[in-house]
């Protein structure tokens, strides 16, 4: 089975276009300090929307 090129750069870019915006939020909370009320927060929001 042979995979074109234009297969290949779809299968890169939905890859992509799922991979950057779970990276990105989580490369830069990592370097912030979050407030204690947003952790009480957090609290709230169930862990398969957040990701932990």
């Amino acid at each position: 089975m042979e995979i074109s090129g234009h297969i290949l750069i779809v299968i890169l870019g939905t890859s992509n276009v799922t991979f950057i915006p779970r990276v990105v939020p989580l490369m830069l909370l990592s370097k912030m300090q979050i407030p204690e009320w947003g952790i009480d927060w957090l609290k709230h929001v169930p862990d398969d929307v957040i990701g932990f």
